[in-house]
């Protein structure tokens, strides 16, 4: 039976595929690098047996050629479907923030601007080194997060 590979993550001209009924044989992502190397129109090839996963570079209209070479070549069906893998989702995405209007409130930024007051409280009872310091360097910590862009 030939494994059955699924799209999780796509961009134009990169594709990510996850082939879970082979995740750790190494033997089989080896051999899946020697038989799709050279397709006409991949840049990058680049596998993961840890996870199972499978980096495609390619020019455009090249990935219905590499899954059809793949499967010429019995080495994975490709479901083209997006459909990212139920423990993955979420992974990597950013708190959600709350819709205020037309915007989206950051509650990165509401525990960012509290530690700064605390911080201010507490360089006004005198506690300036540790307490204070501590504080502002958690709120500009968090102020970085909420300045960085997410892609």
């Amino acid at each position: 039976m030939i494994p059955r590979a699924r799209i999780v993550h796509a961009t134009p001209g990169r594709v990510r595929l996850k082939i879970g009924s082979m995740r750790g044989d190494r033997g089989y992502f080896d051999g899946l690098l020697s038989m799709l190397a050279g397709i006409e129109g991949v840049r990058l090839l680049q596998v993961n047996p840890r996870t199972g996963s499978v980096l495609v570079g390619f020019e455009p209209g090249a990935l219905e050629s590499f899954a059809e070479q793949a499967l010429q070549r019995k080495v994975f069906v490709l479901d083209q479907t997006f459909d990212p893998d139920p423990q993955e989702k979420g992974a990597g995405t950013p708190i959600p923030g709350m819709w205020v209007g037309d915007a989206v409130f950051d509650w990165r930024m509401l525990a960012a601007v509290a530690l700064i007051g605390f911080a201010i409280r507490q360089m006004a009872d005198g506690k300036v080194l540790s307490p204070a310091v501590t504080l502002l360097w958690y709120a500009f910590e968090l102020l970085e997060r909420v300045g960085r862009k997410q892609v």
